[in-house]
């Protein structure tokens, strides 16, 4: 969560227009839009701050790999997470089972059929 010094550094960044979006600019504006989507609208236009798109967000979401199994992103940001910690860090891993409906789909991803 960035601090009050880099949240006006932050703010004045999205009032600039500019070609591509920071890291911390690209993570606010997923995660306000994560949580509701007339509250990003809002603070995009009531407050004319630059922002992406929606459809930019949207196009950002489809890079991410959905597929079954454990997420390396995950990983690699529980390990950040754990070496920024100043004492020992415990974590546990829930599984759990989700119905599949039978259906047959043709999914070509790279050089797999599914």
């Amino acid at each position: 969560m960035p601090t009050s010094d880099s949240s006006a550094e932050l703010f004045k960044q999205l009032q600039k227009k500019q070609g591509s979006y920071e890291e911390e600019i690209k993570s606010f504006a997923l995660t306000l839009n994560f949580f509701s989507n007339k509250a990003y609208e809002f603070v995009r236009e009531a407050l004319s701050l630059n922002l992406p798109h929606p459809s930019t967000l949207r196009r950002w979401f489809q890079s991410v790999d959905g597929d079954p199994g454990f997420s390396n992103v995950a990983f690699e940001a529980l390990k950040v997470k754990a070496n920024a910690a100043e004492s020992k860090v415990i974590c546990s891993l829930i599984i759990d089972e989700m119905s599949i409906r039978r259906q047959i789909e043709l999914m070509v991803k790279g050089s797999m059929v599914m």
